[in-house]
Formats: C-alpha cells, sequence, structure tokens
C-alpha cells in the first residue's frame, strides 16, 4: 500500500470518539462495507414482505417481493447514494456506526444512544469524506434554493417568541 493511500485514502486514520474508556474509529466506507449495508438492507426489506404474507394475496406477495429484488438489482437500495442512505442515518445508525467501527453492535447502541449528535456528525464527515459522489450532492442541496428558504425560515423561527409569548434571551456575545 502506497503512502498516499495510508495517509489520505481508504485506509487513513479515521476519526475517533471515546466513549466509556472505549476508542471508536471511524473508517471511511470501503467496498466491502458497501456491500455489508446494502445486502442487510435487502434482507431487512424482503423481511418486511415475509410479515405481510398472511395479509396479502399470493400474486401480491410474489409481487411484493419481486417488486423488492427489482429495486436491489437496480441498485435502489444502494449506500451511500441509494435509499438505504436514509435508513441507516435514521433508526440504523448503531447498525452503521457497528459497520464503520467494528466495535460490537451493542456497544454501538449505547454510544449512539448517549452522544446521538456526535455520533451523527461524525458519520456524515466520514460519509462525505468516502464519497465524493454524495458530497456533491450534499452541497447541490445546500445551495438549493429551497433548502435556502427552508433554513431562512428556521432562523426566523428560532429568532421569534417562544411558544409563550416571550423571546429566547439574547446571546452574551450580541453586541
Amino acid at each position: 500500500m502506497s503512502q498516499l493511500a495510508r495517509l489520505l485514502g481508504t485506509f487513513a486514520p479515521g476519526h475517533v470518539l471515546e466513549h466509556a474508556g472505549v476508542e471508536f474509529t471511524f473508517a471511511r466506507v470501503y467496498q466491502a462495507m458497501k456491500v455489508t449495508l446494502e445486502s442487510a438492507y435487502f434482507r431487512r426489506a424482503r423481511e418486511a414482505v415475509y410479515a405481510l404474507k398472511g395479509e396479502l394475496q399470493e400474486a401480491e406477495y410474489v409481487r411484493a417481493l419481486e417488486h423488492v429484488t427489482d429495486r436491489y438489482t437496480r441498485g435502489e437500495m444502494g449506500f451511500p447514494l441509494g435509499e438505504a442512505l436514509h435508513y441507516y442515518t435514521t433508526a440504523g445508525l448503531p447498525h452503521l456506526v457497528a459497520v464503520m467501527t467494528g466495535r460490537p453492535a451493542a456497544e454501538c447502541e449505547d454510544l449512539v444512544e448517549e452522544r446521538q449528535e456526535e455520533v451523527f456528525s461524525i458519520v456524515w464527515c466520514v460519509l462525505a469524506e468516502s464519497s465524493r459522489a454524495l458530497k456533491k450532492r450534499m452541497l447541490a442541496a445546500e445551495s438549493a434554493p429551497q433548502t435556502q428558504a427552508a433554513m431562512a425560515l428556521l432562523a426566523t423561527l428560532l429568532a421569534g417568541p417562544s411558544g409563550n409569548g416571550t423571546r429566547r434571551p439574547a446571546s452574551p456575545s450580541a453586541g
């Protein structure tokens, strides 16, 4: 492996978050991780259809399974550019952290539960470092007019009176 790959590439030292005396090193997402995440997401989607077996007619059940398989085959369930991204950055965050860090799932669940904001930030940073295409999408979304309008509305709401008619205290740095 080249020096450049060790310093900046897939095998570069990752972001480290220490929690309860354990270091969680978040590695960049490489191909084997993508395969692990995509196949787990596909299994999850099929299991959701399996759970409906008694509630669907046989033909509907077969169509639903075929639909899931077709979506997987077309790459719609891909990671990080397919629909799996949404799952793994919400309810599936502990599983994503386990794959990225190589730590046991139980430890990752505790980490996410206790330090969700920090974990979420690190995960998005690592995802952006791992995928130029995802980073480009994120930057494009950030500069989109609808995103800017939503951010302006949010800023207005945060600066306005609270629900009980009072205003938030001014920042100590406000001049």
